[in-house]
């Protein structure tokens, strides 16, 4: 999610989306610390004058979760054509 924001001094903004760890904040293309704010938002620091804004989320565990499942892909493949050369040989051997 991206945007732009202004500002007449250095700022405090709150955005009304529910605070969590995984969402990542950069205001003018620098990472900025957020704070959990109001009960449960989102809450971070910006600059005076016009500020773009970019916000994405990366949910805790995504990229164990990505090498996990790679391996295991990877695993599937390897026991795939280690299956289908044993079965090319035997029916070389039959004829």
């Amino acid at each position: 999610m991206s945007g732009y924001a202004e500002s007449a001094d250095d700022s405090f903004m709150v955005v009304t989306l529910p605070y969590d760890e995984g969402w990542k904040v950069e205001v003018n293309g620098e990472t900025v610390r957020t704070y959990q704010v109001n009960g449960g938002y989102i809450g971070f620091p910006i600059d005076a004058g016009t500020n773009e804004i970019n916000m994405y989320f990366v949910p805790a565990g995504f990229k164990a979760g990505f090498i996990v499942s790679a391996f295991g892909g990877l695993g599937f493949i390897i026991l795939a054509v280690s299956e289908i050369r044993k079965h090319k040989g035997r029916r070389t051997d039959q004829k």
